[in-house]
C-alpha cells in the first residue's frame, strides 16, 4: 500500500506541474483542439512516467552536476520505500483499512458509471432510431436531452430542429459525435475510478468538459451571427438531469463559452505557449524516470583474474521454487557480471557459461589453472517450510584457510557495494561449521554469495527480472573494484590490509550481534553508567532511551564496561586525534571524557600500523578540551577508578574481553542440547504435544525464535522470544528451555565459554 501511495503522490506532483502550466499559459486560449490533446497527454504522462526507471551509472568519485541533482529530487527516495514496505509483516492494521476504504470508493465510482450507462441504454431502447449519415438520431421527451453519446444524438421533441436555434444545437451535438468526445469522457471516468484520490485529475476532467463545449460551439457557429448564438444559449432552459459521461448542450458555466465566442486570436503568443510544452514535458519525464546509480572507483592496478562460479548446472538444478531454478539464476547473474565488466585490468572468467554440470573439485581446479586472484561462487538460498527467510548471505572459508582474512575483507566490500542498491535484508558474514568445500579449498580469497531466497516470493520476484540481475551483477563488480582498489592502494605503502592482519594475528574479530526491535535494526547502543540508561539508535534514524531491564527484555547485548587504566601499558594512546603518553592521558579529568574507543591489536595495526601492534585506546574529550596543563594540575595515579559518566559506544569497541563474563555471539562449537539435534526435536515435540489443547485454543501458527545464554556450566538464562511474543507457543518454548536439561556449553579456541544461542520452535495448525 505504501508503494502505491508513493506512486500516487508522484502522479499528483507530475499532473500538478503539467496542469499548472496549462492554467498559466494555455487556459482560455483559442486553440481548443490543442488543449484537448495536451490535457489527455498530461494525464497519460503523469501515470506512466513514475513507473519508468532509467538507471544512470556514475563513478563514486565523479560529482553530480546540478542538473542531475535537480532531476533526482523526485526519484531519490524510491529505495527507502522499497526497504520500508518489505520490512512490514502482513497484519490487519491501519494500512489494510486504508486499502479497504480506497477500494470501496473506487467500487462506488465504478457502480455510478455502470448506472449511467444503464440509464442511457434504457433511454436508447425506449424511443425509435433514425439514421443520419452514420449517426443515430433518437427523438425523446426526456428532460435531460439534448445530448450525444458516441454516435447517438438524443434529441428533445420540444426543440424544433428546423428553426435557426434548432439547427445550431443539432450542429453542436454532431460536432461532439464527429470529434469523438465520448471517448474522452469514458477514459476520464475510468482513470478517476482508479485514481480518485488525485484532485488534479478532477480539475482536468472539468476543464476537458469545457474544451469539448468550446470545440462544439465553434463548429456549430460556423458563419452564423455570434451574438445571436450567444443569446440563444442564454435563453435556453437548463435540463433537470445530466449524465456525467454525455455531451449536453446546456452545459454550465456559460460565461466562458460566451467569452470564447467573442475572443480574438493572438497567433504569436499562442505559438510560443504551445512550443514551450515540449521542454516542460521532457523535464517532467526525466525528473520522474532518471535514477542515479553509483559505481565504485575503477581499479587501475595490475591485471587480476576473477573466477565467477555459477552454482549447480546440468542435472543438478539446485533449489527450485516459485517456477525458478537456482542453476538458471546463478548462471544469468554470472553472465551479467562478465557482460557489464568494462575494466581491462579485471579479467572475468566464468567456471561455466552453459547449462552443464561441474564438480566442486573441477571448479577449484579451474580456478587454480587460471591462476585466479579471486573466486566468487554464486548460489541462491532456500529454506524448507513456511519460514519467511529473505535477503543477502555471504559465506567465507573456515579459519584454517590461508586466505580467510582476505576473504572476510572481500565479503565486507561486497556488503558495502550492495548497501545502497539492494532492497532486502543483510545477514551477517557466515562460516559454516562443516565448511564449504568449494571456497575452503581455493588457493585465493574466495566467497560464496547468495543474493536472495528462491523460496521467498518477494526475493524470487526480484531475482527473476533481468534488470535486477544486472543490478546484482553490478553490485558484485563494485565489490570486486572496492577490494582490488583498496589492496592495490595499500600495496603502494608498506603492507596491504590483509598482510597487516596476518602480521597482527589470526584476524578474528568479535562479532557485534545483530539486534532488532519492532522490525527496526539496532545500529548503536550507548550506555550511560551514571544513570544506568541505554541510548538506542535504529537504522531509520530514530532514537530512544531505555533502562537496562528493558534492554534485557528485548534481548539487546550491551557493550562491555570501559577498560581499566591497567590496560594502558604498551597501548597506543590517542586523545582527540593526537598521540599522547599515559601520564598525559591520566591527567584528563573523568568528567571531561566523552567517549572511549578501544581497538584490539589487529584493528589498531590496520589503522595505525606498527605503532598500534599492541592495541590502541582512542579518547574523545567533551567540547575538545584536550589535555590539561600538567604544571597546573596534580596528576593522580589511581588506576582503578573509572568515570561513571563515560558513554560507551557498542559499535566502536572492538577489544576482546578476556574474563569469564564474556558472552560470545559466535563460536567455533555452538551450545548444543544433550543428545544432539534429534534429542532436542524429540524433547520439544513432546512438550508441544503435552500442550496441544492450549495451542489449538490460541490458534496461532508460526515460528517462535528463542534467544538465550548458555554459560560455561551448561545453565541457561536470559531466555527471550524474538518472535511471536506473548503467545502460548512462546511460553511453552521458554518453559521447555528453562526447565529442561543442562546444555553442552560452547567452545572457542578449545576453551569452554559463555555464548548466546538462537533456536527456532515451529508449530503449524493444519486445517482439514
Amino acid at each position: 500500500m505504501l508503494t502505491f501511495a508513493y506512486y500516487v503522490l508522484k502522479v499528483i506532483i507530475c499532473s500538478g506541474i503539467l496542469y499548472g502550466y496549462y492554467l498559466l499559459t494555455l487556459r482560455n486560449k483559442m486553440f481548443h483542439k490543442w488543449n484537448r490533446f495536451y490535457l489527455l497527454a498530461a494525464m497519460l504522462l503523469s501515470l506512466i512516467a513514475p513507473l519508468i526507471k532509467i538507471n544512470i551509472w556514475q563513478k563514486a568519485d565523479q560529482p553530480q552536476t546540478q542538473a542531475i541533482q535537480f532531476l533526482q529530487v523526485v526519484s531519490a527516495n524510491d529505495e527507502m520505500v522499497y526497504h520500508y514496505t518489505k520490512s512490514n509483516d502482513f497484519t490487519f492494521n491501519s494500512t489494510q483499512v486504508s486499502v479497504l476504504i480506497y477500494i470501496t470508493i473506487s467500487f462506488i465510482l465504478f457502480c455510478l458509471l455502470i448506472i449511467s450507462l444503464f440509464k442511457i441504454n434504457r433511454l436508447a431502447h425506449k424511443y425509435p432510431h433514425t439514421n443520419m449519415d452514420g449517426i443515430s438520431f433518437i427523438n425523446t421527451d426526456a428532460t435531460s436531452t439534448p445530448f450525444s453519446f458516441f454516435n447517438i444524438i438524443f434529441w428533445n421533441d420540444k426543440i424544433d430542429m428546423n428553426t435557426p436555434t434548432g439547427k445550431q444545437i443539432l450542429r453542436h451535438e454532431i460536432a461532439h459525435v464527429e470529434e469523438k468526445h465520448s471517448h474522452d469522457k469514458i477514459f476520464m471516468n475510468l482513470i478517476l475510478i482508479c485514481f480518485w484520490s488525485n484532485p488534479i485529475f478532477w480539475l482536468i476532467k472539468r476543464e476537458l468538459n469545457m474544451i469539448h463545449e468550446f470545440i462544439a460551439d465553434k463548429m456549430a457557429l460556423e458563419n452564423s451571427d455570434t451574438s445571436a448564438f450567444a443569446a440563444m444559449i442564454l435563453q435556453a432552459t437548463y435540463p433537470r438531469q445530466q449524465f456525467n459521461i454525455t455531451n449536453n448542450f446546456f452545459y454550465s458555466p456559460l460565461k466562458r463559452r460566451l467569452l470564447m465566442l467573442t475572443k480574438n486570436k493572438n497567433a504569436n503568443i499562442n505559438y510560443v505557449s504551445r512550443l514551450l510544452v515540449l521542454p516542460l514535458a521532457t523535464l517532467v519525464f526525466f525528473a520522474f524516470t532518471l535514477k542515479m546509480k553509483t559505481i565504485s572507483k575503477q581499479y587501475t592496478g595490475k591485471k587480476i583474474t576473477v573466477v565467477i562460479d555459477a552454482g549447480h548446472g546440468g542435472d543438478d538444478i539446485g533449489a527450485f521454487a516459485n517456477n525458478l531454478k537456482e542453476k538458471d539464476l546463478s548462471l544469468a547473474i554470472a553472465r551479467e557480471i562478465k557482460m557489464l565488466n568494462k575494466n581491462e585490468n579485471i579479467n572475468i572468467i566464468l567456471s561455466r557459461d552453459a547449462d552443464n554440470l561441474i564438480t566442486p573439485k573441477d571448479r577449484v581446479k579451474f580456478a587454480t589453472e587460471n591462476k585466479a586472484d579471486l573466486f566468487i561462487s554464486i548460489h541462491i538460498n532456500a529454506v524448507m517450510g513456511n519460514t519467511p527467510e529473505s535477503g543477502l548471505n555471504i559465506f567465507i572459508p573456515g579459519d584454517d584457510n590461508t586466505y580467510t582474512n582476505e576473504s572476510r575483507i572481500l565479503a565486507m566490500d561486497m556488503f558495502n557495494s550492495f548497501k545502497d542498491h539492494y532492497p532486502f535484508e543483510f545477514h551477517e558474514i557466515q562460516q559454516r561449521e562443516k565448511g564449504i568445500w568449494i571456497i575452503d579449498h581455493n588457493s585465493c580469497p574466495a566467497i560464496l554469495i547468495q543474493p536472495g531466497f528462491i523460496t521467498s516470493k518477494s526475493d524470487a520476484a526480484y531475482l527473476g527480472k533481468t534488470a535486477n540481475q544486472q543490478i546484482i551483477a553490478q553490485n558484485i563488480l563494485n565489490g570486486i573494484e572496492k577490494y582490488t582498489t583498496a589492496t592495490n592502494t595499500n600495496s603502494d605503502n608498506t603492507k596491504t590490509t590483509t598482510q597487516a592482519l596476518k602480521e597482527s594475528g589470526d584476524g578474528k574479530n568479535d562479532t557485534i550481534p545483530k539486534m532488532y526491535y519492532k522490525n527496526k535494526k539496532v545500529i548503536n547502543l550507548e550506555v550511560v553508567e551514571s544513570t544506568s540508561k541505554i541510548n538506542v539508535t535504529y537504522n531509520d534514524g530514530t532514537k530512544e532511551t531505555i533502562t537496562r531491564e528493558e534492554a534485557n527484555k528485548r534481548g539487546f547485548v550491551l557493550p562491555p564496561p570501559p577498560p581499566a587504566n591497567d590496560v594502558l601499558a604498551n597501548k597506543l594512546l590517542i586523545v582527540d586525534g593526537k598521540t599522547v603518553s599515559s601520564i598525559e592521558l591520566k591527567a584528563i579529568a573523568p568528567v571531561n571524557i566523552k567517549i572511549i574507543n578501544v581497538l584490539n591489536d589487529k584493528m589498531a595495526f590496520i589503522k595505525y600500523g606498527k605503532e598500534g601492534k599492541n592495541g590502541a585506546i582512542e579518547l574523545i574529550t567533551k567540547n575538545g578540551v584536550g589535555i590539561p596543563d600538567l604544571h597546573l594540575k596534580q596528576i593522580k595515579d589511581d588506576t582503578k577508578k573509572t568515570d561513571t559518566n563515560v558513554v560507551i559506544k557498542l559499535k566502536e569497541i572492538n577489544k576482546p574481553v578476556e574474563d569469564n563474563d564474556k558472552i560470545f555471539t559466535k563460536t567455533e562449537i555452538e551450545p548444543s542440547f544433550p543428545g544432539g539435534q534429534q534429542a532436542w526435536i524429540k524433547y520439544i515435540t513432546q512438550q508441544i504435544q503435552d500442550h496441544l489443547k492450549e495451542l489449538n485454543i490460541d490458534g496461532k501458527s508460526g515460528t517462535c525464535n528463542l534467544r538465550f545464554i548458555v554459560n560455561a556450566a551448561g545453565e541457561v538464562s536470559d531466555i527471550v522470544a524474538l518472535s511471536m511474543q506473548n503467545t502460548i507457543l512462546s511460553k511453552i518454548a521458554i518453559d521447555a528451555v528453562k526447565n529442561g536439561l543442562k546444555w553442552n556449553p560452547a567452545k572457542q579456541n578449545g576453551h569452554i565459554v559463555n555464548a548466546f544461542k538462537e533456536l527456532p520452535v515451529t508449530f503449524v495448525i493444519q486445517n482439514d
